[in-house]
């Protein structure tokens, strides 16, 4: 019985999406074949720039991002430190064997943590930070131009058949003359 709203509210959705992708097809054929050239790249024009934005967007959020996690990490990297110095000086305190054999792999286990967080540090640093949102904004880029390619294209489709109706008239003129 909840299942009828959610597939309602897809359906009016995709009715809603269907009709303005047709209405922007429209829109943009009717654009083309205006006898001046420049109506028709009007909407190629607003879609790659908005590609662009996000593109700017995404390289904003991935740089945030990045520097929050590597203030997170070195954060989490002093707190790991703060506690290897409390644990050594309690070492140095300490007149029980058991005592200090404990707190000796207290010691280990921190060091072992504090080289982990700088190795994550180092891997984030050189790789994700540099690789990932360059594969991302390329690929985001692609793909917010595909409709910048389909306007093109209907463009690119209109003026041809413009300019063969044009030839032709001339042509047509020609031979009347």
């Amino acid at each position: 019985m909840n299942m009828l709203p959610n597939i309602i509210n897809s359906l009016l959705f995709l009715a809603i999406f269907t009709g303005i992708c047709a209405g922007i097809i429209v829109l943009q054929v009717y654009l083309s074949k205006k006898d001046s050239r420049w109506p028709g790249l009007i909407m190629p024009i607003l879609s790659f720039s908005l590609s662009v934005i996000i593109i700017f967007s995404l390289a904003a959020y991935a740089t945030f991002q990045t520097n929050a996690r590597l203030v997170r990490t070195e954060a989490i990297n002093i707190s790991q430190t703060e506690r290897l110095d409390g644990v050594r000086e309690a070492a140095r305190d300490t007149q029980s064997p058991e005592d200090a054999e404990r707190l000796a792999e207290m010691e280990a286990l921190l060091e072992s943590r504090i080289a982990h967080i700088n190795e994550s540090n180092r891997l984030t640093d050189y790789g994700r930070i540099r690789i990932l949102p360059v594969t991302s904004i390329v690929f985001v880029f692609l793909a917010f131009n595909i409709p910048t390619a389909i306007l093109l294209a209907i463009y690119a489709g209109c003026r041809g058949k413009r300019r063969r109706q044009r030839a032709l008239e001339i042509m047509s003129l020609q031979d009347l003359g």
